[in-house]
């Protein structure tokens, strides 16, 4: 017997799809062939806490207009925080928006200083302390000296929109930030 709310999540699967999730075919054969939804939107999640010309603030708190302390002790303007919530349905349909988890000392150097939850799809810099920032995805690190996705029923992320080209110095990891 099918259960109504079956049909309902496949419908969503098939019609739905939220901001930030992209579909791609996975590699399933056969009549009923899925897609696999990949999360493409960058930000951190909202209790991870950020240097500020007021001290450390969780990034949930975070609004334009804040100033935020760069790599070098520089100041920089926030212009805009888009915040996303994702619920247990969503990520049950889209896995690859479950946050990933950097442990502390993972990027090398001992950075970052304490644990990190991302999204897949923010950029990390994976050479700290280098004159020039080597980018990688979140997503592409896991598997990696520890890193791995975290099983949660719920996230919150937030994208930092910076002013101007600028890094966000979390724990002492660098993490790209989008201009507006």
């Amino acid at each position: 017997m099918h259960h109504p709310r079956q049909g309902l999540i496949e419908a969503r699967e098939r019609h739905i799809q939220a901001p930030g999730s992209e579909t791609t075919d996975s590699r399933e054969s056969g009549p009923r062939r899925r897609r696999k939804k990949v999360w493409t939107l960058p930000g951190i999640v909202g209790t991870m806490r950020i240097h500020t010309e007021f001290g450390e603030v969780p990034v949930e708190a975070l609004r334009a207009n804040d100033r935020i302390l760069g790599i070098r002790g520089e100041t920089a303007r926030i212009a805009k925080v888009d915040s996303y919530h994702l619920d247990a349905d969503f990520l049950s349909l889209t896995p690859d928006a479950l946050p990933v988890l950097v442990p502390a000392g993972s990027l090398g150097a001992g950075l970052p200083t304490q644990d990190l939850m991302i999204s897949p799809h923010q950029r990390v810099s994976i050479k700290p302390g280098s004159f020039r920032h080597h980018y990688r995805m979140a997503r592409d690190l896991v598997g990696t000296k520890g890193i791995r996705r975290s099983q949660t029923h719920g996230v919150s992320y937030h994208a930092i929109r910076l002013a101007a080209p600028g890094q966000i110095c979390l724990y002492g990891a660098i993490l790209a930030a989008a201009t507006r």
